[in-house]
């Protein structure tokens, strides 16, 4: 989470050039592309953090 929060600080507070640069010569046109990607990071990190939890539980539950 904290790195979608550096992410978007960074990229308001003086990386928009980088984000610009990037976006021309990965060949990334509009909005869609960048808000898909973003929604798939948030996904990823959900499903991670669960798996993350399920592991701990299982180990939690073998320990008692």
């Amino acid at each position: 989470m904290a790195s979608r929060a550096g992410f978007e600080y960074w990229a308001t507070h003086g990386g928009s050039g980088s984000l610009v640069r990037f976006s021309q010569d990965n060949l990334i046109t509009g909005s869609a592309a960048w808000t898909a990607a973003l929604l798939l990071v948030a996904l990823a990190q959900v499903l991670g953090r669960l798996a993350v939890i399920r592991v701990r539980s299982s180990r939690v539950a073998m320990a008692s």
